[in-house]
């Protein structure tokens, strides 16, 4: 087990080595880094690592104890835990003298960021790659920043670790944290600048080192920037294939197609044939998904839309996707059946059932009429879940108006039925909605 001199980079606040060894090892259950300053004196351990592990970092973060010319000594140790005892076999000790940024760096050439817009799947990623530079042997990290177009701060994306085997490579990264690639969350529609640069700083803070810093510290450390490469992210993708479905009385199943990757929810409209303009239901529904439930009104025609937003935090802009598809839903509203209607043993009155086939009404309407004659009169209203009633009156007009109530007619045959009724609104008006009547049932009250 032969251990590489560490390689360092110089940092604000710390200072971080690249350990590289062979294992050589068939059985180690792991293995043990080690840390001592100077050249005499107990090691500390620093970490615990895993079996076959080849190469580890480790930051030190007590600048004051890593002055320049300070001996920094590493050991590798390859132990086994074997019937409760530690058996360990250590490399030979490699250290390394302090310096502060010492050896040239250059700046990445061939960056370059590319749009994977040609899939819905790829929507709104990025790929970066770029050519490490042959002088980079002393650059611990490539940094890359951005910043939308017109703004005057830069946002850091990622320290990437340099290899410290592959002088010139090509190398690619999806924009993200833990693989994430729709991380940073890029506003669509929005155009963007990345620069790259070579650095011995693991820093994140673009205030620190601003592009274009001039201290002798900044310069020792980091390689200029290089030319920005400038990206217009895609505007969001407008969802398509909508369609609306009624699932039963009070329930209609929104159906799209996903176009986009990099919405952060999407937003449900409606509206009644008879209005102009559509209201949002909701702004909230779960990205990615290409379904939902809604709840809307018995017996009643609906048209939707649907939009995929996108927006960055709470206090961003919202940006929309258009919707130029309409899906149109009709839901049904269950008719009363097994209606029955029969001279009451109260004298005056007849007794009538029926079947409550709805879960959607808030009332039920009784009808009357002179058999076979004109229109249906209300002859009673009684609540929701109601089956049977006992009449005595209808509703008297004169003209189109009604002007009081009037008791059944005796000894005469009446036509009877009855409907759910229930109610929306549309605007700030509040509109009734009736199911079908029932089939009508004849008899007389005496």
């Amino acid at each position: 087990m032969v251990s590489t001199v560490p390689a360092v980079a110089s940092i604000t606040d710390a200072h971080t080595y690249a350990l590289n060894w062979t294992d050589n090892a068939n059985d180690e259950s792991g293995y043990r880094l080690d840390l001592r300053i100077g050249n005499v004196g107990p090691f500390q351990t620093v970490q615990f690592l895993p079996q076959d592990s080849q190469s580890t970092y480790t930051t030190i973060t007590k600048k004051e104890l890593l002055a320049k010319d300070v001996i920094v000594q590493f050991r590798v140790i390859a132990y086994k835990m074997h019937a409760g005892i530690v058996e360990a076999s250590a490399a030979p000790i490699i250290q390394h003298v302090v310096t502060d940024g010492t050896g040239s760096m250059a700046t990445p050439t061939n960056f370059q960021v590319t749009k994977l817009f040609d899939t819905v799947e790829e929507d709104g990623r990025l790929r970066l790659s770029w050519n490490a530079a042959g002088a980079n042997t002393n650059a611990l990290f490539h940094q890359v920043v951005y910043r939308k177009s017109g703004d005057q701060n830069y946002t850091h994306l990622n320290n990437y670790s340099f290899s410290l085997n592959d002088v010139i490579y090509e190398h690619e990264y999806l924009v993200g944290l833990d693989g994430n690639p729709v991380a940073h969350k890029f506003e669509p529609g929005s155009t963007y600048e990345f620069f790259i640069r070579s650095t011995r700083r693991n820093e994140t803070d673009q205030t620190v080192t601003p592009i274009g810093g001039s201290d002798a510290t900044y310069n020792l450390n980091n390689t200029a920037y290089s030319a920005p490469v400038v990206v217009t992210i895609p505007s969001v993708r407008a969802p398509t294939a909508l369609t609306a479905t009624a699932v039963d009385e009070t329930t209609v199943r929104l159906s799209w197609r996903d176009n986009s990757s990099n919405e952060s929810s999407y937003q449900i409209e409606t509206k009644l044939p008879s209005e102009s303009t559509f209201t949002v239901l909701a702004s909230n529904i779960t990205a990615n998904r290409t379904t939902l439930n809604v709840t809307t009104d018995a017996g009643t025609t609906r048209e939707w839309r649907v939009r995929a937003l996108f927006k960055k935090d709470a206090n961003a802009t919202t940006v929309e996707s258009s919707a130029t598809e309409v899906a149109t839903s009709t839901t049904p509203f269950l008719a009363p059946s097994d209606f029955t209607a029969v001279t009451s043993p109260v004298a005056g009155a007849v007794d009538i059932e029926w079947k409550d086939n709805s879960k959607a009404e808030t009332l039920y309407v009784i009808e009357t009429r002179l058999a076979g004659s004109g229109d249906f009169e209300t002859a009673a209203i009684v609540p929701s879940d109601t089956t049977r009633a006992r009449v005595s009156l209808r509703t008297q007009r004169t003209g189109n108006t009604i002007t009081g109530t009037t008791p059944l007619e005796l000894y005469t045959d009446h036509d009877f039925r009855v409907s759910a009724r229930t109610f929306r609104v549309s605007g700030t008006t509040q509109e009734t909605v009736d199911s079908a009547p029932s089939s009508s049932a004849t008899t007389q009250a005496k």
